[in-house]
């Protein structure tokens, strides 16, 4: 069973590391400042009077920081990566600060910057460093060139797609009036007509049209034909007044 005395020296020596003075902390635990005093004493005795120190500035940093153990052991661990990598404390700070800033400008995720760097590394193999900028420019000049004959063979395509559209619309056309030249043809072979006898049916058409098409006056001048057909002598008269 854990004593009261283990139990109240635990608590005392946790508020002391969090940066509580002595004082506060017998007043919170109910125990004498002289007591209080003893069980820090005794601990820091017992863990170095320097490391005892250090844990509670650390403790109190911590707090300020609002930052917990296991995330400073976090931090702890990369700086010592950072470190065998050959940045200097500030040089790593400025590293990570720079890159977060360039990341977060460019729009890439944290999480993707292994990923990026795995890329440009395989790329670093095939390409020298010193001749990278050389490569994108170049690239970069070939992608504009791509773009622009991309452009250039669609720009054809909606032209070649526009003479198809109009050649279809012709064809169409064409076959319409064919087959209503075909109809035509069929129409007047079965009166006994031929398809040149539409040009006299046009000009028949025509010549009602001039009359207005009033059946009295297209017999009369049906009729002033037939007599000029029986009277060959009356046939310029009749056309000076027909006219």
């Amino acid at each position: 069973m854990v004593s009261s005395y283990s139990i109240s020296r635990e608590v005392v020596i946790k508020q002391w590391l969090n940066g509580k003075q002595r004082d506060t902390i017998a007043l919170e635990t109910g125990l004498s400042t002289g007591t209080v005093s003893s069980l820090i004493d005794t601990w820091k005795e017992e863990v170095g009077n320097l490391a005892a120190d250090e844990l509670r500035e650390l403790g109190v940093t911590l707090r300020k920081t609002g930052t917990t153990p296991l995330q400073c052991a976090k931090g702890f661990r990369i700086l010592n990566i950072l470190h065998e990598l050959g940045f200097t404390e500030e040089g790593a700070e400025q590293f990570v600060r720079s890159t977060f800033k360039m990341c977060k400008n460019i729009g890439l995720q944290p999480d993707k910057i292994a990923l990026h760097i795995k890329e440009l590394i395989r790329l670093t193999e095939r390409v020298p460093l010193a001749e990278l900028p050389i490569h994108i420019n170049r690239n970069r000049s070939l992608l504009e060139e791509s773009e622009q004959e991309l452009e250039r063979v669609t720009t054809q395509l909606n032209d070649a797609r526009t003479q198809f559209d109009n050649i279809f619309s012709k064809y169409n056309i064409d076959k319409s009036e064919a087959r209503w030249t075909y109809w035509i043809k069929k129409e007047l072979a079965e009166r006994g007509l031929e398809f040149n006898n539409v040009i006299d049916l046009a000009n028949t058409i025509e010549d009602f049209y001039a009359l207005g098409f009033d059946a009295r006056k297209i017999i009369s001048k049906v009729s002033e034909i037939q007599d000029l057909e029986t009277r060959p002598d009356n046939i310029a008269p009749i056309r000076g007044r027909a006219g």
